[in-house]
């Protein structure tokens, strides 16, 4: 084999040779970005040409290309010494297991059939090129060609609606070409959609793992988190808000004293009451929560509710004195929800409240700590509030 000088580079570099636009696209949005350096090719001559100037980590190859089909050039990139530690991986139509066979007696390290899974599209690559080896640098943006689902579906169409020339495809070919680009385009959102779902889920179950651990501190506060968003929830559909919006009441509402992990255990667990520099300290945890969770798109909204949760109706509260209806209503209603928990809780200084008093309190609260249509709200749901109340655990 002859020797070849290997130069440091940041990220693997990708050949994708498929006569598809469509193809080629999708490639670029499941493998661009900052993860590998891609080239493409239109052609098998074109492809065989560029892997021998180039010399890319690995090939993912069409069968049935122009010029040269997709066995030939895998068979003569494994036969010459320059490029036979080239990966080709064929992205094929042809899914026929003699296709598979082919293909794997051509030399090819795999053999994906259209329509593909991106998900494992990106598996197979990472797989087969190590990437655990690499150390990624920040790469030149513009050096890298990206694309995103809007655009491989509008270029497929653009190129269905351009006229036929001499050799190019007939209209059953562009046809059959579009039935497999609508194919992909559906795999690929819905793996899309899967995988940040399943994102969401993680980030949020994270956090509301911290959010047990800060109530699990104190056990007069234990369950104090569930608790509120339970509340929270039932004011919520009293005031007739939509599925979306209590979702995300929901999520402030677990989350909502998060931010008590940067307050030291001798201030938040202080049996007595707190000196004025304990209670400035005490007073920064809706901003330290907001800051927290600020840096994830699905949370922003609950990390505004987070921050303003012991506003008060009159301007008086905290973090910021908002005042009315400059606090979000989301916070005003955690406001009172939290309220009612520490009020029907047993803590160091005092017994829990009954609900007849904790009732009384809230009214006695309405217009300068809370919100009187969320307090009305409150009350409309009392019953649906004391059910949640009667089946927790004695505090």
């Amino acid at each position: 084999m002859s020797a070849r000088v290997d130069t440091p580079r940041a990220r693997h570099r990708i050949l994708l040779a498929d006569d598809e636009e469509s193809i080629r696209q999708l490639v670029a949005a499941t493998l661009g970005g900052e993860q590998y350096e891609l080239g493409f090719a239109a052609d098998g001559r074109q492809a065989l040409a560029l892997a021998e100037s180039q010399h890319p980590d690995l090939v993912l190859l069409d069968v049935g290309m122009p010029v040269l089909d997709g066995f030939t050039v895998c068979r003569t990139l494994k036969q010459r010494s320059a490029t036979e530690d080239i990966k080709v991986v064929f992205l094929s139509g042809m899914d026929r297991e003699e296709d598979r066979v082919a293909g794997l007696a051509a030399g090819a390290d795999g053999y994906i059939v259209k329509p593909f899974s991106p998900l494992y599209l990106l598996k197979t690559v990472r797989e087969l090129l190590n990437q655990a080896e690499y150390h990624p640098r920040s790469p030149d943006p513009s050096s890298q060609q990206q694309f995103s689902p809007l655009e491989f579906a509008r270029e497929t169409i653009h190129g269905l609606a351009r006229p036929a020339t001499p050799g190019s495809p007939t209209l059953e070919e562009k046809a059959a070409e579009l039935e497999r680009s609508q194919s992909q385009l559906l795999i690929y959102a819905e793996e899309l959609n899967q995988a940040y779902r399943e994102l969401q889920a993680t980030y949020f179950s994270t956090l509301q793992a911290l959010a047990a651990a800060i109530d699990a501190r104190d056990h007069y506060t234990y369950g104090h988190s569930q608790r509120v968003a339970a509340y929270a929830v039932e004011i919520a559909r009293a005031l007739g808000l939509e599925s979306t919006a209590i979702e995300t009441l929901r999520r402030a509402a677990l989350l909502h004293d998060i931010g008590k992990i940067g307050v030291p255990d001798a201030t938040l667990l202080k049996p007595g009451p707190l000196t004025p520099e304990e209670w400035a300290t005490m007073k920064r945890h809706p901003v330290i929560g907001e800051q927290m969770i600020a840096g994830l798109k699905f949370l922003a909204e609950a990390a505004l509710f987070i921050r303003c949760h012991h506003e008060r109706w009159d301007g008086r509260g905290y973090p910021d004195g908002l005042q009315a209806e400059a606090i979000p209503l989301g916070a005003r209603i955690l406001a009172v929800a939290d309220a009612f928990d520490a009020m029907t809780s047993t803590r160091p200084y005092r017994p829990a409240l009954s609900l007849e008093q904790a009732r009384a309190e809230a009214e006695r609260g309405r217009a300068s700590q809370f919100d009187s249509r969320v307090v009305d709200a409150f009350q409309d749901s009392i019953r649906a509030i004391e059910a949640i109340l009667r089946r927790e655990v004695p505090r």
